[in-house]
């Protein structure tokens, strides 16, 4: 969890794949910067070859890392690395939640932001037992426990906003497959 919030940073500005709504132009590696080029260099041979969508977000991170102080470069550098040596199916959940993490309202993603920040506030010690305790439970009853805590918003008046969601997309899909266009993510 301590690197839960990290990991979505990073995902934000340099790993997330997007959805082309409009297509932007590609960027000519000369229109670069010095500085970005630089920082780009790795992609030089392959830039003309990205999608337009993957070369903006590419100078957007590297115009982010530019901003950062070295101690930022440091860990963001750190943390890519690790994010490098996860498992793809590991990856591919921490995207997911990430996207899960997206959708939700201003006032939730608030609420989990602060949880979180409490959670990282208590003593170690009880971090971790908090963790056994959850990690001992059998699955079902983390997914009732889970199932209780959205009956409990429903509840309280909020929507199950990835629910529907989830659902719009799929059928915006499934529209999009019946019309011969493609589901693609750059």
């Amino acid at each position: 969890m301590k690197g839960f919030l990290q990991i979505f940073i990073l995902l934000t500005f340099f790993l997330m794949p997007t959805r082309a709504l409009s297509a932007p132009e590609s960027i000519p590696w000369g229109d670069l910067g010095k500085t970005e080029q630089r920082i780009l260099k790795s992609l030089e041979s392959q830039w003309d070859a990205l999608p337009a969508l993957r070369q903006h977000r590419l100078k957007k991170g590297a115009t982010r890392w530019q901003s950062m102080n070295p101690k930022q470069r440091r860990r963001a550098a750190k943390q890519l690395k690790r994010w490098k040596k996860l498992p793809s199916k590991k990856r591919a959940e921490i995207r997911q939640r990430f996207r899960d993490f997206r959708i939700l309202s201003a006032k939730e993603r608030a609420t989990l932001l602060s949880q979180e920040k409490r959670f990282k506030d208590l003593p170690p010690a009880r971090r971790r037992a908090l963790r056994e305790q959850w990690e001992k439970l059998p699955v079902e009853k983390r997914h009732r426990f889970r199932d209780r805590l959205k009956q409990d918003r429903k509840k309280r008046g909020h929507s199950d906003l990835r629910d529907r969601r989830r659902q719009e997309r799929i059928k915006h899909r499934l529209d999009r497959s019946q019309r011969g266009g493609a589901n693609r993510r750059d």
